[in-house]
């Protein structure tokens, strides 16, 4: 019999990656990372994506659903694999999903970074992009199963596989990762956008702006972008309001959440003489695990530790969770951090009602790096599969982390 597989796709906001999985063991057999997805800015203008020139003979609404197909076709024939020899297509998105194609039905999404153009719309008005109404064609099956997902979602449900195997409920648990953005998922695929709920009990001055558009998500604080973007809003305070960084100081006194002067420690630090300030920067300085560390970096993380323990808390809180695996750059290469938000998630954990978690995990998610390439695949992959998938995994990231 000929080899079968499992196919992957990871359709980011700027990149589309093919991944091909043997069916028996889940070991990768071939991979194609496209940086030039479709939403890819050909000329770093707003109003230029790589959809807008290409195939121009077909409507925008059914666009990217037909270069999804095309680039599927193009790179199975690269690799010289019929599609007959795919057994089931798993498809993660950067974006909230209407319709997870199941049952061969169109799969559908809207991504917040999703040119709308693209996009039509369904009979309650709601805008969508069809990713798999040509893809299905490609595949004829109908004994192929082609799903799709919220990337975290996605590694959430390959996630909740592992940790089975480590005696945890699966559904109990729930991935998140902090990396340029803050965003989760878990094995029931119901949960996603996490990085957009908001933080509360901010002194206005420290008020932000998310990618998103809207203000105060915990993304614009606690990721890899908003670790700068709030260090730049204190380090502008003391250059340009000094008499509103005092009040920000006296305001989180008050709350416990300081113990000192904002402006001392922000003259002290080395951060204000950092260009092109990074979340590595903070954690440099910071140097969690030592005795000593700068002050003011010590803070930006502390307060941004207590702010994501808090969300993690009332994810856990609502949805019966109870151990967190993390992903992400800002999580994987700061143990110590996720530590941090373990105590602060725990302070404020439900513990009155039998429905409350009492005690919940947060840790680093024993998939390490591999986490993104799976996550799809493991949409779709046959029950009596996955326990090779998952000793393929586990092994995977044990090499991964020496």
């Amino acid at each position: 019999m000929a080899r079968q597989f499992v196919l992957s796709l990871d359709l980011g906001g700027a990149e589309l990656k093919h991944v091909l999985f043997d069916l028996e063991t889940g070991r990768m057999h071939r991979a194609h990372p496209n940086p030039r997805g479709p939403f890819y800015r050909l000329r770093g203008a707003a109003d230029r994506r790589i959809l807008d020139t290409v195939l121009p003979k077909v409507g925008k609404t059914q666009r990217l659903s037909r270069h999804v197909r095309n680039e599927t076709a193009r790179v199975l024939k690269r690799w010289r694999c019929p599609p007959d020899r795919v057994v089931a297509v798993g498809i993660s998105v950067a974006g909230k999903v209407f319709s997870n194609g199941r049952g061969r039905r169109a799969a559908t999404f809207i991504g917040g970074n999703t040119p709308k153009r693209f996009a039509g719309r369904d009979r309650f008005g709601q805008a969508q992009i069809n990713v798999t109404g040509d893809l299905l064609e490609l595949f004829p099956d109908p004994a192929v199963e082609v799903g799709i997902a919220n990337d975290c979602n996605c590694t959430g449900v390959a996630q909740a596989m592992v940790y089975e195997k480590l005696g945890h409920a699966p559904r109990q648990t729930f991935f998140i990762t902090m990396g340029q953005g803050f965003g989760g998922g878990g094995a029931f695929e119901d949960v996603d956008e996490v990085g957009h709920m908001k933080v509360d009990g901010l002194h206005p001055a420290l008020h932000l702006e998310c990618g998103c558009g809207e203000w105060n998500c915990i993304e614009a604080f606690a990721s890899g972008t908003g670790f700068p973007k709030f260090t730049r809003r204190l380090l502008e305070l003391r250059r340009t309001r000094p008499r509103t960084l005092d009040a920000v100081s006296e305001y989180e006194r008050l709350g416990g959440r300081l113990d000192g002067d904002l402006a001392a420690l922000i003259d002290a630090s080395p951060l204000r003489k950092v260009k092109d300030l990074r979340a590595e920067h903070v954690f440099k300085h910071a140097r969690l695990g030592h005795k000593r560390g700068d002050g003011f970096a010590r803070y930006i993380v502390g307060r941004c530790a207590g702010m994501a323990g808090t969300i993690i808390a009332s994810i856990a809180n609502v949805h019966g969770l109870t151990v967190f695996g993390l992903g992400g750059g800002v999580a994987r290469h700061n143990p110590a951090y996720v530590g941090m938000m373990d105590e602060a998630a725990n302070r404020v954990i439900g513990t009155a009602s039998k429905f409350s978690p009492k005690r919940i995990t947060v840790e680093l998610s024993p998939l390490g790096k591999v986490a993104n390439d799976y996550g799809p695949a493991c949409l779709v992959v046959p029950d009596e599969h996955k326990p090779a998938w998952v000793q393929t995994m586990t092994d995977l990231a044990r090499k991964m982390k020496r």
